[in-house]
């Protein structure tokens, strides 16, 4: 359906949404500037629809929207990954946004985007955004050891490990470590990449089995395991750090000579100007590959009884998605769903580095109950990484508490 070809409907969107980026300039500013912009333009165009914009709070905001869902209370409009999106879709709250595509779309959009929001054949959600984990290093931490950072990004095991033991040192020579190699942000999806590496998937294809205590599975749990316990390249408290504050021994006391992150926070390295920095691939796993955890995230359309409504509706998260909007997305640090904006960090150093890691990004599996499943993994993930419970132990027993959902 064209943009033109639909009845002017009037009335009032409801659009729920989680707080994104604050304006260039103003890190404390309005997390929903972007969208209260793109509310203003579309009632402008579009005079007698009215955009009322809740505001979720990442969190809690899954469970309101879950409840919102199930008392058929729902938004016109909420933005979130399959994953969240697919108990939606099985209980028909979801608007299938296939009839909207036109030729151009299909062609616009990328595979990997349309792919992840596909269901039984039918597209559920606009693709906005997508993101992906990547491994920051310091250069003046290297330069000052004498590591020679990896070339052109890339590193396998070996060279990756022997980076990290030279890297951890006793800075002023009273017997103890003051800087280690690599940063561990605890039991996050940052540290998957390690284990997708090796070909570990936490879900058979048919999401029917948990694949996380498969060997290829392990294979990557035991590395990142032994970088701790063994190599003794990571801080032994790891498996409990708290993500902001590995972010903040990395990036502010520089006692971590890399770290994996979210790609978002290049812009937040870039900005504080403390050290140089590099965006660099996860080492390659003993499959000859590299792999990051990745994500899409899409603008769903909820149910409506109203044929014009949905046209607007529809229209509506057209323009907030439109390949001419996604240039904003470079404020957000993540990258576009749609190929005309393909060159949103053309001459960017760092971006257009970890653009590249898309291309190996895995996303976590579009199962219904994969809320509750994840739960489950990260705190044995946890008990892992502090060496309680060696790793095919700890995802055994994963296994046993998943049995009863994946039988669902």
């Amino acid at each position: 359906m064209s943009s033109q070809a639909f009845a002017h409907w009037t009335g009032t969107i409801e659009v729920w949404d989680f707080p994104r980026w604050a304006p260039p300039g103003d890190p404390d500013g309005d997390m929903f500037y972007f969208l209260r912009e793109k509310i203003r333009e579309f009632e402008e165009m579009y005079p007698g629809v009215n955009i009322e914009l809740v505001e979720l709070a990442w969190s809690g905001g899954d469970q309101k929207l879950d409840v919102a869902v199930a008392s058929g209370n729902y938004p016109d409009v909420a933005s979130r990954p399959m994953e969240n999106l697919l108990n939606y879709i099985r209980q028909g709250a979801v608007e299938p946004i296939t009839p909207y595509l036109t030729e151009e779309d299909w062609q616009d959009l990328y595979e990997t985007a349309l792919e992840h929001f596909t269901y039984e054949g039918e597209v559920y959600a606009w693709p906005w955004f997508m993101t992906t984990t990547s491994m920051f290093i310091n250069l003046d931490l290297f330069e000052e050891r004498g590591v020679t950072p990896p070339a052109d990004g890339v590193w396998t095991w070996d060279e990756f490990l022997a980076s990290m033991k030279a890297l951890t040192f006793d800075r002023d020579g009273d017997g103890r470590i003051d800087v280690y190699g690599l940063g561990i942000p605890g039991a996050n999806r940052e540290v998957l990449g390690f284990v997708f590496a090796e070909g570990g998937r936490p879900l058979s294809e048919d999401g029917t089995e948990f694949t996380f205590n498969a060997p290829e599975a392990i294979r990557g749990f035991q590395k990142l395991y032994d970088l701790i316990h063994v190599h003794k390249v990571a801080p032994p408290h790891s498996g409990a750090a708290a993500r902001n504050d590995v972010w903040e021994e990395f990036m502010t006391r520089q006692t971590l000579a890399a770290i994996p992150a979210d790609s978002r926070l290049a812009r937040e390295l870039e900005s504080s100007g403390n050290f140089r920095f590099a965006a660099v691939e996860y080492p390659q796993g003993d499959t000859g590959r590299t792999a990051t955890q990745g994500a899409v995230t899409g603008y769903a359309v909820f149910k409506q009884e109203d044929p014009a409504k949905r046209d607007m509706v529809m229209e509506f998260v057209r323009y907030v998605t439109s390949a001419e909007q996604q240039y904003r997305l470079a404020e957000y640090g993540v990258f576009p769903s749609r190929r005309s904006a393909s060159d949103l960090y053309a001459g960017d150093e760092y971006y257009s580095r970890i653009a590249r890691h898309l291309e190996w990004a895995v996303a976590f599996p579009a199962h219904p109950n994969w809320s509750k499943i994840n739960a489950r993994i990260t705190p044995q993930l946890e008990l892992m990484l502090l060496g309680r419970l060696d790793p095919q132990s700890a995802m055994d027993q994963v296994a046993r508490e998943v049995a009863p959902l994946l039988a669902e």
